[in-house]
């Protein structure tokens, strides 16, 4: 068994590389990206977890290392993203040291869906295609939403996007799907690992 994080950097992309993840909740997407930073905070990879949905837990993530030791959790940023006030600012100034080695961002439409400035989101997602370019690791959770028929934005990525996976589930089973592969995936007390 391997962890996701191993996986899609490992064997799929390696630097430079803008990730999209699409699947619906019950592929347990959550526990798939805690699990992802998790590996990056064990390899004290710096990271910028951004989330649009309010359900980033740092205490799973430190469940995930086995510890409950805060520190271990020093290479990781959180950035709430559930009020869109300013939040385009805020992520320009984060990237903009180019600190951090990968971005994860859970469902970046949510943050826009009520709002009229919905093309921000677009600036947001050709800077973080930008910034995937220049080196870094990005992952986008689900990044074009739509609530009863109404898009919430879109994210411009394309070509810029390296990899599209899907998460489904399938009976009791977890999928991560792409181009050229299906691996299946367990949630574990560790995290999220290909079987």
């Amino acid at each position: 068994m391997s962890s996701i994080f191993r996986f899609l950097f490992g064997e799929i992309c390696k630097r430079g590389c803008f990730v999209e993840l699409y699947g619906c909740s019950e592929c347990e997407n959550e526990q798939v990206l805690m699990s992802i930073a998790k590996d990056a905070a064990a390899f004290r990879m710096p990271s910028l977890y951004v989330d649009s949905t309010g359900k980033f837990r740092p205490e799973r993530v430190l469940q995930m290392m086995r510890t409950d030791d805060a520190t271990a959790l020093s290479t990781i940023d959180f950035l709430s993203a559930i009020n869109p006030e300013g939040l385009t600012d805020k992520v320009i100034k984060l990237l903009s040291a180019g600190r951090y080695e990968l971005v994860i961002w859970d469902s970046p439409a949510y943050a826009f869906y009520e709002t009229s400035n919905r093309h921000e989101l677009g600036l947001i997602s050709r800077m973080l295609s930008s910034y995937a370019i220049s080196g870094h690791r990005v992952i986008m959770f689900n990044p074009l939403v739509e609530i009863t028929g109404l898009p919430a934005g879109h994210t411009y990525t394309d070509p810029y996007v390296h990899l599209r996976s899907l998460l489904k589930k399938v009976g009791n089973r977890f999928f991560i799907e792409g181009p050229g592969f299906k691996k299946e995936y367990v949630i574990t007390s560790g995290g999220a690992l290909i079987i």
